[in-house]
């Protein structure tokens, strides 16, 4: 084998390499961003609801003015 023959060989091993590396990391990105975007749909859906709620509650037994008769 000639020396440009080898350089070639060499050069194609590490690309294959930096290919799989990337594959492996676009996989991660993609699984890390499902991840993600699944969370925030959970809180968008459910969790803002419930706090958004329990503020209206809040506020309501806040500026209640019966809320110190009840106690007596």
């Amino acid at each position: 084998m000639d020396y440009w023959e080898e350089k070639y060989k060499d050069l194609l091993y590490d690309y294959r390499e930096l290919q799989r590396k990337y594959d492996k990391l676009q996989a991660d990105y993609n699984k890390k961003y499902n991840e993600l975007d699944s969370a925030n749909f959970k809180i968008r859906t459910e969790l803002e609801p419930r706090i958004q709620n329990e503020r209206r509650s809040y506020d309501s037994w806040v500026t209640d003015p019966m809320r110190g008769s009840y106690d007596e």
